[in-house]
């Protein structure tokens, strides 16, 4: 008797089994066993990749299940106001979880959630969190983005915020530099590596990042050097090529002065053309009048460096950060 019994209850494990392997991705067809899929999505508002303290939960984001195969839709689930999804009696199998782009918006990268691998076993519960967020790029490629669309740019900060009296911030990386406008109060100092959020945009004819938040990474390793240019190649920043860049002149010999909107434009020129330099009095009490008896006369010689900022469109300016930034020849 106990034989048979043994017996009956091999067959009905085996019948089980046989189920659970049926159907395409292994997915149950005659028997209700079943498991749980779970997860939170979260918008990584720092584009540190982990979760902190900045980040917060994204409500109304559609997440799917996937049959491996044939993509099949096999349950869909939106987020909660708490960035929360569940999937509950799903058969047991094999399946793709995927965030649907569509209903992210604004810029997010889905690609930040890659496709994942989902297996269930019988009372299985699974749990897979999506960490979302902006694409991050390289300054080259926030140049040719599409306008509007919201990023991060990492690179290292050519200057502190607080150096000019508008809320402008220059970085660069090691292929070009970028001009941030309309920057958010921050701690950040000249060579901090640096992580920006904002929207892409345009301003006097040059890309932009717009709207900005600073993230404050460190002391950056290295540095890149800024190159020697002409006065006449400062002038059209190398063909627009150096805008935003931080370049230095050598022996340039002053022009012509002139106080515009409280601040002092020296004209000054190697021979080979003509270059405004913009001397913020923000920037250094140095560029505020009165200023020594014949430093900015005609003829006098200096080197300097600065970033350069367009007057107009094909015009640039260069704007020296302090008076460390003029030496007399």
């Amino acid at each position: 008797m106990t034989m048979i019994r043994n017996a009956r209850i091999l067959a009905a494990s085996l019948l089980v089994a046989a189920g659970a392997c049926g159907g395409e991705g292994g997915r149950s067809l005659g028997i209700s066993a079943t498991g749980t899929v779970f997860g939170t999505v979260t918008f990584d508002a720092d584009g540190s990749s982990d979760v902190g303290l900045a980040d917060s939960p994204m409500e109304g984001v559609r997440v799917r299940l996937l049959t491996p195969v044939s993509r099949d839709t096999v349950l869909r689930a939106t987020t909660s106001a708490t960035g929360r999804f569940r999937f509950s009696s799903v058969p047991v199998g094999s399946y793709k979880l995927v965030v649907d782009a569509a209903s992210l918006g604004d810029s997010i990268d889905a690609a930040g959630f890659p496709e994942r691998n989902v297996t269930l076993l019988p009372s299985d519960s699974v749990q897979s969190d999506a960490l979302l967020s902006f694409p991050v790029l390289t300054t080259t490629q926030a140049r040719l983005a599409t306008l509007g669309a919201r990023v991060f740019v990492r690179g290292v900060a050519l200057h502190s915020l607080a150096t000019y009296s508008d809320t402008l911030l220059h970085m660069v990386d090691t292929a070009a530099a970028l001009r941030a406008v309309r920057v958010r109060p921050s701690t950040v100092a000249n060579g901090d590596h640096v992580r920006l959020r904002g929207r892409i945009a345009v301003r006097d004819g040059q890309r932009v990042l717009d709207d900005v938040t600073v993230f404050a990474l460190g002391t950056a390793l290295n540095v890149p050097a800024a190159p020697v240019l002409s006065s006449a190649a400062a002038a059209t920043a190398a063909g627009g090529a150096r805008d935003a860049a931080l370049v230095r002149l050598v022996n340039v010999a002053v022009v012509d002065t002139q106080t515009v909107l409280g601040s002092l434009r020296v004209t000054v020129t190697d021979g080979s053309g003509n270059l405004v330099m913009l001397l913020d009095r923000r920037a250094d009490p140095g560029f505020r009048p009165p200023f020594v008896v014949g430093v900015w006369d005609t003829g006098r010689r200096y080197d300097a460096i600065g970033v350069l900022v367009p007057l107009s469109i094909g015009v640039w300016a260069l704007r020296p950060r302090s008076t460390l930034d003029i030496v007399a020849r």
